[in-house]
């Protein structure tokens, strides 16, 4: 369900214009079906996607399940050993984290080219 909880499309509210004509929104709400396709002269404009930057060079091998149950972390997180033993843990941090929990703006990022 759209955040601005109104049943029925209301003009002039971005909410309900996402839900009507941005694919991303719609599943992310759970709305089922394609969007319409974006009338000539709409106010708004489909949200622009955000660019995710490549894994960094020192980020190793995703934890399994059992090490992450073993070290109390949450198995909603992609936790990942870090080469350079940052993180919450020693070695052990999450992409989606702020340093110096995660990854976040790390001073240490070095982009994976490969």
């Amino acid at each position: 369900m759209k955040p601005c909880r109104h049943t029925d499309h209301v003009e002039g509210c971005r909410l309900c214009w996402l839900a009507r004509y941005d694919a991303v929104y719609r599943e992310q709400w759970g709305i089922l079906g394609a969007p319409e396709p974006v009338p000539a002269g709409s106010p708004f404009k489909p949200a622009k996607p955000i660019p995710t930057r490549p894994p960094c060079v020192h980020l190793g091998d995703p934890l399994t399940g059992n090490e992450r149950q073993v070290a109390g972390l949450p198995h909603l997180r992609a936790w990942r050993r870090c080469g350079l033993g940052h993180g919450e843990m020693p070695g052990v941090v999450c992409t989606c984290f702020a340093v110096p929990k995660g990854c976040k703006g790390c001073p240490d990022y070095t982009a994976d080219g490969g």
